[in-house]
């Protein structure tokens, strides 16, 4: 329990030290020198801490981590603050910055001027928006302390539990030591599926949520959530073909990632960002209708 305690905390308590440090994309020349944070990339965080109603934004660092997606740990809250680590590819700026980044396939250049090369590229430029609204996102889960608290005493409260039970068998039921072992064993992989399938709804609610707060802060930055999915979606797409039985081991038929389950579908975040687009669409038909009935 303690362990898991420490585990789940210590990103939290200590992002500096464990996110940061870990995940931080660093320079070449230099490998204890971070990669400088691009000037639109604290624009736009400057930008939406402003529409949040952010003050202490002073306690959020922003790095880049050499991740596709971005990630957050702690909270401005907390007396070490927040880490804050926006994809890799939020270096790119145009066609010539990808095409001078290095980047191969399974250890060959990639074509630029081809079709696939370009399409590649295409997914690979974010937006403003894009990059705004993933900066929301992370600043809505920050700022959920009622999902880190929950999260920290979570596994460690269902392990106890789990214990409990499991200790309790062999004077509820009187069963010889083998049963009672098998008894044990089964008890323990149900709890475990159950804290997982748990743990991951929990996630997963989070994560619509924030998606949710970030796509109404501005209608750009709705825009820019569903063009962020869409690429990351259609660049899933293009690998999948381009590793043929490989990569259905990755890749499902829609686009969405197979490794893990704690995250949720790309394509399930999109349907939602599209429905909440559609609808303020249709608001704002209603409001034009009435606006011309009244004149």
């Amino acid at each position: 329990m303690g362990g898991l305690l420490i585990y789940k905390n210590a990103a939290e308590v200590f992002p500096h030290e464990t996110c940061k440090r870990i995940t931080a994309l660093k320079t070449e020349e230099e490998p204890s020198r971070y990669v400088e944070v691009p000037e639109r990339c604290k624009t736009q965080f400057d930008e939406v801490a402003k529409k949040f109603g952010l003050e202490n934004t002073d306690k959020i660092s922003l790095f880049l981590n050499r991740g596709a997606y971005p990630i957050s740990s702690g909270s401005p809250s907390f007396p070490n603050g927040a880490v804050m680590g926006l994809p890799k590819w939020f270096l790119f700026e145009n066609d010539i910055d990808i095409e001078k980044a290095g980047i191969t396939f399974q250890g060959r250049d990639i074509k630029w001027d081809s079709e696939l090369g370009v399409m590649i590229k295409d997914c690979l430029l974010p937006t403003d928006d894009m990059i705004a609204f993933a900066i929301g996102h992370e600043l809505s889960r920050i700022q959920r302390l009622d999902y880190l608290a929950i999260n920290s005493v979570l596994a460690p409260t269902w392990l106890y539990l789990t214990f409990r039970v499991v200790n309790a068998t062999p004077r509820l039921l009187k069963l010889n030591t083998l049963f009672d072992v098998i008894l044990k064993l089964l008890l323990c992989r149900m709890s475990y599926l159950c804290y997982k399938l748990t743990n991951a709804h929990l996630y997963h609610k989070v994560c619509h949520d924030a998606d949710d707060v970030s796509a109404k802060c501005e209608p750009r930055m709705l825009q820019g959530g569903v063009d962020l999915l869409s690429k990351r979606i259609q660049l899933n797409l293009i690998v999948r073909r381009l590793l043929g039985r490989e990569g259905k081991e990755f890749y499902t038929k829609e686009g969405n990632e197979i490794e893990s389950s704690l995250y949720p579908l790309l394509t399930e975040r999109l349907k939602k960002l599209k429905a909440l687009q559609d609808s303020e669409d249709i608001t704002k038909d209603d409001h034009l209708q009435m606006s011309s009935h009244e004149l």
